[in-house]
């Protein structure tokens, strides 16, 4: 697994913030994957359960 590959751990974590997120934004049955995982990720951020720096696509 490389450094920037998620854990189970967080894979497991994550479950829920995407159940949550789609029942409160996504509008089905049609659902833009890629705009969607834009506002999914603007939405952790806004909510605090993700760091802004962690969406930077510069090398670390």
């Amino acid at each position: 697994m490389s450094a920037n590959e998620p854990s189970g751990e967080e894979l497991e974590a994550v479950g829920p913030l995407v159940d949550e997120f789609l029942k409160t934004y996504a509008e089905p049955p049609v659902i833009d994957l890629a705009i969607t995982l834009d506002y999914f990720a603007a939405w952790l951020v806004a909510t605090g359960r993700m760091p802004a720096a962690a969406l930077s696509t510069e090398p670390k």
